[in-house]
């Protein structure tokens, strides 16, 4: 998770919570997903390899569309 965080957003993590893993499918094939709360340890959050960064607060979430196979994260997430 480190590593993809430096990777995609350029960002330095700390890793505090992670979700239950759990399998969704993806394209017809099922995939083990887990999620995790983390919060910045260094850098600037930068669109490495996405179109847009945006930082919203825990309410905001049900006011995006996610693919069908994350709506579990968010659920977990907003009942924490």
């Amino acid at each position: 998770m480190r590593q993809v965080a430096r990777k995609t957003v350029g960002l330095e993590i700390d890793i505090h919570t992670g979700q239950p893993p759990f399998v969704a499918d993806y394209l017809g094939e099922p995939v083990l997903y887990r999620f995790f709360i983390a919060t910045i340890a260094s850098g600037q959050a930068d669109a490495l390899e996405y179109e847009e960064i945006r930082w919203i607060l825990p309410g905001q979430l049900r006011e995006y569309e996610f693919a069908p196979a994350h709506q579990p994260v968010i659920d977990w997430y907003l009942e924490k």
